[in-house]
Parts: structure tokens; sequence; C-alpha cells
């Protein structure tokens, strides 16, 4: 699934990284590329802490992959949203899962959250 997120069309909300992590134990259930720099433990346990208190982020960020992405807002109270100056990002928890997305500053925010969402939907059908 989170190939799905990356084979979307330039300017339709293409990720140039996805992952999907278990919210429990943050295990890694699938990513693309499969190569460079990975979501880590540490950073999903901050994850988990961030949606119970989101205003956390506003001093230490959403750290993804070694990298910071300073915290934006929180999108229908289940997306952590995030930005560099060159890339940003999209945390989509579910039930079960996170949904992670970094991709370029030049797509829209809508359309990757609306890609997540379809994942989501996709998740929450086949449980």
């Amino acid at each position: 699934m989170a190939r799905q997120l990356t084979d979307a069309r330039q300017g339709s909300g293409k990720c140039i990284f996805a992952a999907l992590h278990s919210r429990e134990e943050g295990t890694c259930l699938g990513r693309y590329p499969k190569d460079g720099p990975q979501i880590n433990e540490n950073e999903i346990s901050l994850l988990n802490k961030a949606f119970l208190d989101p205003t956390m982020l506003y001093s230490s960020g959403i750290p993804l992959r070694g990298k910071k992405f300073t915290y934006v807002k929180v999108e229908e109270n289940n997306a952590l949203m995030g930005k560099t100056s060159t890339q940003a990002c999209i945390v989509m928890k579910t039930d079960d899962v996170y949904i992670i997305c970094i991709y370029p500053g030049s797509e829209l925010s809508k359309d990757v959250f609306l890609n997540c969402r379809k994942i989501s939907e996709k998740i929450k059908n086949s449980s």
C-alpha cells in the first residue's frame, strides 16, 4: 500500500517516501522506497505522544527519517502535518497503523491527504 502513495502522478499527491507502521509496536509493515533512511522506533514513540498532545511538536518538530519537519497543524484530529524548506509530511493515524508520507513541497497537501485517506479506508475495510 505504501507504494500506491509514491506511484501517484506528479501534481496529484505524489510522495517521495511512504511507510506504514504499527502504532503499538512501531514495526514497519511496508515502505517505499526500501533504500535510504527509514522511520525508527524512537520516531514512532514520539508520534504516539504527539497524537496525545500535538502542542509538544511546536518545540520538537516532527522527526522522520532523521530529518525534523516543522509542525504545521493537526488535520481532522488524525493527521499531523509538517514541513521543511523543500519537503512536507503527513502522518495519518488509523486504529492500528500510522500512514507516513513525505512529499515535495510543490505537491498540494490536500492531494496527499486525500491519497492517505484512501489508504486508510483500504486498511479499515480489510480489517
